[in-house]
């Protein structure tokens, strides 16, 4: 084989001292540019209803542009997510908990997505159940453990400049999701327990996005004596 044909293959090699299938690419985009892109996918995902609601709505249907734009968001997750951890290689169990972690991500926002456009549209208590309790916890959980897998599949990392911004941007956006879903203990929960874990793992971008988290957390618990959501408090 070639230099330039082995630039441009795959070589998925069995380690069977380390009881997984590491993925050794040779060319494409490194571990570090994919779990950015996972990073802004994330961020920029999780907003879609605020970023996009200026654009109103779609004809008499009752729904919001950004309903339909928010339909793209699992897919790009999960398919960032999954480009990380084909990267990173992982073993069967590493697998069958993506697999798990990418259900219930994808439940848990469509219950969302769907609560939350009928609530907009006509409000009701069965729509909000739906919509700010029973879909954060299905939604949220299934993200931790898409996290924690990957952690668990990733070799020790540093944090880069772009590895930083990818962290902030993370960091953010889970603390805000939390606050605004109501949900800051659970927000403060993970990012102890997933940030703790990704520290040991020394993969740094990930305790670093949980570090800020966890930072902003406390300080927003303690500056308002309390989790106020930002729309409670008027500011979106």
């Amino acid at each position: 084989m070639t230099a330039a044909h082995a630039g441009a293959t795959m070589m998925v090699v069995a380690t069977a001292d380390r009881g997984r299938v590491e993925s050794v690419a040779k060319g494409g985009w490194s571990l570090e540019r994919r779990l950015l892109v996972f990073a802004l996918v994330l961020a920029a995902g999780q907003h879609v209803g605020e970023a996009f609601k200026g654009l109103g709505e779609v004809g008499d249907t009752g729904t919001r542009w950004a309903d339909w734009i928010d339909l793209a968001v699992p897919y790009l997750v999960i398919g960032s997510a999954a480009a990380t951890l084909i990267r990173a290689g992982t073993d069967r169990v590493g697998w069958a908990l993506f697999g798990l972690g990418a259900i219930a991500f994808t439940q848990g926002h469509g219950i969302h997505l769907a609560g939350n456009s009928v609530d907009n549209a006509a409000g009701g208590d069965v729509a909000r159940l739906w919509d700010e309790r029973v879909s954060h916890w299905i939604w949220y959980l299934g993200l931790t453990l898409l996290v924690t897998v990957l952690v668990r599949a990733l070799p020790p990392l540093g944090l880069s400049m772009w590895a930083a911004v990818g962290a902030a941007l993370a960091g953010f956006t889970w603390f805000d999701n939390t606050v605004e879903g109501g949900m800051p203990y659970l927000g403060i929960g993970v990012a102890i327990l997933v940030g703790g874990y990704a520290w040991r793992r020394r993969a740094l971008p990930v305790a670093a996005a949980y570090g800020l988290a966890l930072l902003l957390l406390i300080t927003w618990g303690t500056w308002q004596r309390g989790f106020p959501q930002f729309s409670q408090l008027g500011w979106i």
